[in-house]
């Protein structure tokens, strides 16, 4: 797999899951057809070229963990890159596993047609190394589905995509504001600067002169319920370069959306989209501090794929900033979010 297909997580908060069933919103998926019509929002767009992994677990077949990456053009050693994915399996107690296939169309080469049957064949020794098992392994292609049989081969089930029903998971994971994208470069785009023209765009000179703001005054703006005005995107861009700032304002926020009676994720998204839009007005060389800590809030609220994004993004505008390419690795590692939650708090 390509280097930018990083396995991307998507993580229910770990405290939620014990938490009295009053409290969560229940997402019932009744057969393969509804998963596959639930993964655009699990994953955070619709996968294009892609394997989709679902990691469940418990009496109920919960939904503990999903990871997207970019299928190979060429056949790749599946045993190989699918290893990481036995880590995550048993990293979130999952016993059971569902892969989801989205070979590319290939209308004018009928003869590179997508081969199940070598990845279905790592897939099960991913499952067993895990101490888990293959429940099903689906490929959705031209505009179907169908179960792949232990020969590689349809099973002979599967259906037409529904598009236009909205099934029940779905409407619940909209709810919670999960609304997918149509695609990953449409993801991407969302963290991209504004033209340089725009006047909206924050310069270098107006950071100059600015004093860095204290963490508390700083989680005040992005816990506000109305929009960030100029002077709070400055602020916040002028005082996030400092470690003494940044990292206060990290615990904050986590331990806020651990005592959130909701887990928290919806808080977590709500601060991401407040730092997606500073990033996105953040002149070259004030882009990472923001665009990490979007990635880090993004990976905490189960939103894998836009902490991926947000990371990217970071990296490239600092490829010396340690703490996105820390944090990259967690989430590329498919690393369930709590197992870094108490090292990014730490003492406040």
């Amino acid at each position: 797999m390509s280097p930018d297909s990083s396995l991307v997580t998507t993580t229910r908060d770990r405290a939620a899951r014990d938490r009295p069933a009053s409290n969560r919103t229940a997402i019932k998926l009744d057969g393969p057809a509804a998963l596959i019509a639930a993964v655009p929002h699990l994953v955070g767009f619709q996968p294009a070229e892609s394997l989709v992994l679902v990691v469940m677990g418990g009496s109920r077949s919960r939904v503990l963990l999903t990871v997207r990456a970019d299928l190979p053009n060429a056949s790749p050693d599946w045993s190989e890159l699918l290893k990481p994915i036995t880590h995550a399996i048993q990293t979130a107690g999952g016993d059971t596993l569902v892969a989801i296939a989205y070979p590319p169309a290939s209308p004018m080469h009928p003869d590179k047609k997508f081969q199940a049957a070598p990845l279905l064949g790592a897939l099960v020794q991913a499952a067993n190394s895990a101490g888990a098992r293959l429940m099903d392994f689906l490929v959705v292609e031209e505009g179907r589905w169908f179960s792949v049989a232990e020969t590689g081969e349809p099973d002979g089930g599967g259906g037409v995509l529904e598009t236009g029903a909205v099934s029940s998971a779905q409407a619940a994971l909209a709810f919670e504001g999960r609304a997918p994208l149509a695609s990953r470069a449409e993801l991407v785009q969302s963290f991209q600067s504004l033209d340089e023209g725009d006047q909206r765009m924050i310069s270098a000179t107006e950071l100059a002169d600015i004093t860095s703001v204290k963490p508390q005054e700083l989680c005040q703006a992005l816990f506000a319920s109305t929009t960030l005005d100029r002077q709070g995107q400055i602020n916040i861009l002028a005082s996030l370069p400092h470690a003494n700032v940044r990292d206060p304002v990290i615990s904050i926020v986590l331990t806020q959306a651990a005592e959130h009676p909701l887990g928290g994720s919806t808080f977590l998204r709500d601060v991401a989209e407040r730092l997606r839009q500073v990033q996105c007005v953040a002149p070259p060389g004030f882009v990472a501090p923001a665009a990490t800590l979007l990635g880090i809030f993004a990976w905490q609220a189960g939103e894998g794929a836009m902490a991926t994004c947000a990371l990217e993004r970071a990296v490239a505008d600092d490829p010396n900033y340690r703490l996105a390419h820390l944090i990259e690795a967690a989430v590329a590692s498919a690393m369930p979010p709590w197992l870094g939650r108490d090292a990014l708090i730490g003492p406040c």
